[in-house]
């Protein structure tokens, strides 16, 4: 019996997106972002012919609060839980179907409300992951980790409804305090170059944790790379960016990720030019 095949076709029956992962990883097996929902006969055949993917659903009307462990957060060793304890509490969090990660995480997850929260956002709190893009994505039982499977919490079934103010909660942390001197910003076309750089540094001191790192880095390289200073600036901004981080990323990786956006941005210029 394939298990995941049947607990992902019966997702996708009660209405869930759902995206297969390469066993023992949390990387997507298909393209999924901003694609329609995959069929019936499409899941069928995909978990016939790789019946040990796992399963993942994209968090298009619910969103998921997931709180890590030390042992799942690298050398960081960020404890979620006392994220979890000290600002949130049962009437925040009311019981939802929840699971239990093979790292000892927790996946929380609630309904949106009028499509809030939008965006993903690691580190939302020191420890806790927010998961609410459209095109992000959730792992979730049976899924299995180097032999270790992910685990409904039992007695709870069904994804609640949470009080607005958890949703305002979020909202809160997803759009900083001190930006919003700069939400007027747009580009560098039509912002001062004081703003636009004081935004720049705003951001380059925003520590990252593991799992939005190269998506955080990418953004601010694009953003150094049309600021107007030389390529060289830009590369040891870059690398100031990343000493922020809460893990930085590798030298090697900071390297492709700005050699990736240079030749792209060079490429549009080149365009524009010709």
């Amino acid at each position: 019996m394939n298990n995941n095949l049947n607990a992902a076709i019966q997702l996708a029956k009660n209405g869930f997106s759902v995206v297969p992962i390469i066993p023992d990883t949390k990387r997507p097996a298909i393209k999924h972002a901003n694609q329609e929902p995959l069929t019936i006969d499409e899941i069928r055949e995909l978990w016939t012919e790789y019946p040990n993917y796992g399963i993942a659903i994209k968090t298009t009307d619910f969103f998921c609060i997931d709180i890590d462990t030390p042992q799942h957060s690298g050398t960081t060793k960020i404890d979620g839980t006392k994220s979890l304890r000290k600002y949130f509490n049962d009437i925040l969090l009311p019981e939802t179907l929840t699971a239990l990660t093979p790292s000892g995480g927790i996946h929380f997850y609630y309904k949106k409300i009028d499509g809030k929260p939008n965006k993903s956002l690691a580190g939302v709190f020191p420890g806790i992951d927010l998961q609410a893009d459209k095109n992000s994505i959730s792992i979730i039982p049976p899924t299995t980790r180097n032999g270790i499977p992910y685990v409904w919490k039992p007695n709870v079934k069904t994804i609640t409804k949470p009080p607005i103010e958890l949703i305002n909660m979020l909202q809160k942390q997803l759009t900083p305090q001190k930006y919003k001197i700069f939400s007027n910003f747009a580009s560098p076309n039509n912002s001062s170059p004081k703003s636009y750089m004081a935004n720049l540094l705003e951001e380059m001191v925003t520590p990252q944790v593991k799992g939005q790192r190269n998506t955080y880095l990418t953004h601010i390289v694009g953003k150094l790379l049309v600021s107007g200073i030389t390529t060289k600036t830009a590369y040891q901004y870059t690398n100031f960016a990343n000493s922020n981080f809460v893990e930085p990323l590798p030298l090697k990786e900071v390297n492709q990720i700005f050699t990736s956006i240079f030749y792209k941005e060079m490429r549009k210029q080149n365009k524009h030019n010709g």
